[in-house]
């Protein structure tokens, strides 16, 4: 459920708090980025945790790929439910 307060970088650099009901964010076409802005801290402290689970394997599938100078590594979202 989005809340009804989220912080905003304004033009000037600083954050301030925006408060707007979902109907608001609903009525601007933003629900969805709002929906995806406030769900992002519980993901990211999903992710580490299945990271740190998993790190052993995740070397060791790593360690050919970061030996190698001439590789790039590029990392992107997929959204899993």
């Amino acid at each position: 459920m989005v809340k009804t307060v989220y912080n905003e970088i304004s033009s000037g650099g600083e954050r301030k708090n925006v408060r707007k009901r979902k109907s608001t964010w609903e009525e601007l076409s933003g629900i969805f980025t709002a929906q995806e802005i406030y769900q992002q801290p519980a993901t990211w402290a999903k992710k580490i945790a299945q990271i740190k689970m998993k790190k052993e394997a995740l070397k060791k599938f790593m360690e050919p790929v970061l030996s190698d100078p001439d590789c790039d590594i590029v990392f992107t979202g997929l959204w899993n439910k």
